[in-house]
């Protein structure tokens, strides 16, 4: 019932011609975003714009109330703000002015993965709703990573519940006295919470995801935890994670194959919660 609303929402967003605040946004595109996402919120994806915390708190909330999300994304370009729940969202002046980043190029410059209108408009208002000491207002504007505290306050803001999180201490991140019994624990407290229904965003080094393994000192992505998983009991045994990053239901690793040791090196915290 909630997606037939969700749904209806859209047609009647879709109906009306008045322009939009976000100028530079086309309407019809929106709509249609709008419900492909509806119907699957795996379809949300930031491509390379430095907005994977935004998306992967959008992804939770499109899953589990898809008229807040569609509802969000219409006053956005509608009104130039939005509230989910008690998350206000109004972008500044500039970013109304924007236009739609063109996405991943290769290496020719040929687009080969559009951003579309629906998750630019939602996505970057979120990041620049959020920053105090810069505007986000390009792809190319540097986002700086998405912290455990920037998650943990959205998700409070949206008001998901029974937030929890653990993370790595600064000082620990990568060097000699981090601990990896602390993140196998912190995964173990994952697989527990997977299976009570959580919504469970993780702090990783980006390029496990492909198996490239840079013993990196701190997280430069985040991304869903999707569904139960297994830990090996050796550490040099690989490992599988059902995760939702970059518009795509995958695992961890998408490709090759990557240790528990070397994946407990580029994870490093957790944040969970219900919604």
């Amino acid at each position: 019932m909630t997606k037939d609303l969700a749904l209806k929402h859209v047609d009647d967003f879709a109906a009306r011609s008045t322009a939009g605040k976000f100028t530079k946004l086309d309407r019809a595109k929106i709509a249609a975003g709008l419900r492909i996402r509806i119907n699957n919120p795996y379809k949300i994806n930031q491509t390379s714009a430095g907005v994977c915390g935004p998306a992967s708190i959008l992804f939770a909330i499109a899953q589990s109330q898809p008229l807040l999300y569609a509802t969000a994304v219409t006053s956005l370009f509608e009104t130039g703000e939005a509230s989910i729940r008690k998350w206000k969202l109004k972008p500044d002046a500039e970013l109304l002015t924007m236009p739609c980043p063109a996405g991943i190029k290769d290496t020719a410059g040929t687009v080969v993965e559009a951003f579309e209108h629906v998750d630019w408009i939602i996505l970057a208002s979120i990041r620049d709703s959020e920053n105090w000491w810069y505007d986000y207002h390009s792809d190319k504007d540097d986002s700086d990573g998405t912290t455990m505290s920037e998650i943990e306050a959205w998700m409070a803001k949206a008001q998901f519940t029974d937030i929890q999180s653990q993370g790595c201490s600064f000082f620990s991140y990568g060097g000699a006295l981090d601990s990896l019994k602390d993140r196998e624990k912190f995964l173990a407290k994952c697989k527990e919470l997977v299976g009570k229904n959580y919504r469970i965003v993780i702090g990783i080094e980006a390029s496990i995801i492909d198996s490239s393994f840079k013993d990196s000192p701190s997280p430069d992505h985040v991304v869903v935890i999707r569904g139960d998983f297994d830990i090996p009991t050796r550490r040099d045994s690989r490992i599988s994670i059902p995760i939702f990053t970059w518009g795509s239901e995958t695992t961890l690793p998408r490709i090759g194959g990557l240790t528990y040791e070397q994946f407990l090196k580029s994870f490093f915290f957790y944040v969970a919660g219900k919604f």
